[in-house]
């Protein structure tokens, strides 16, 4: 097997993204330089931090909250994930579990469009829903559903897809 296949699945390539940031093993993070990550320039280190956490402590919970992340696939991509906006166009099952995983992987922001009422078939396919939320328009309901999963990631209901609101979306799901 190639000499990457047998340094194992933490093995950073020199020079990487990845590598400049540290590694992690077990539960600890040995991270190079946790207050500043690589911009698109890679001569011009910025600080890493959300818009909606201040510095300090925050930074180093983002970090600590994404180092697998950037171990796995650079610093560079997460930092680019966090400014990452996608607009959600219907809430269906697999839409829902596609917002899911976004918001985990550290998504910037999402925002839902589906006024939709939730019916009691969507329960057996949206694992976010109860039977109190039959009857609610889908996109609100599911709001602070997301938001307990990751309060770095800005997640709002829209009510109706505009040429604004797709303008301030880097993607649409639909």
């Amino acid at each position: 097997p190639p000499a990457a296949d047998r340094a194992g699945p933490l093995a950073l390539a020199p020079g990487s993204a990845a590598a400049s940031m540290g590694a992690r093993c077990g539960h600890h993070s040995i991270p190079a330089k946790p207050d500043v990550l690589p911009h698109d320039d890679a001569s011009t280190p910025v600080r890493f931090q959300p818009k909606d956490r201040p510095g300090g402590e925050a930074d180093q919970e983002f970090l600590n909250k994404f180092s697998r992340q950037n171990a796995a696939l650079g610093a560079d991509v997460t930092m680019k994930m966090t400014k990452m906006r996608a607009l959600v166009v219907g809430c269906n099952g697999v839409a829902v579990e596609v917002v899911k995983n976004l918001v985990l992987q550290g998504l910037g922001g999402v925002t839902l469009c589906d006024s939709r009422a939730a019916e009691i078939a969507d329960l057996g396919v949206n694992f976010f829903l109860s039977e109190a939320d039959v009857g609610k328009p889908l996109a609100p309901t599911l709001v602070p559903k997301f938001k307990e999963l990751n309060p770095f990631c800005e997640i709002q209901a829209a009510s109706a897809v505009t040429a604004e609101l797709v303008s301030k979306h880097n993607v649409m799901l639909v």
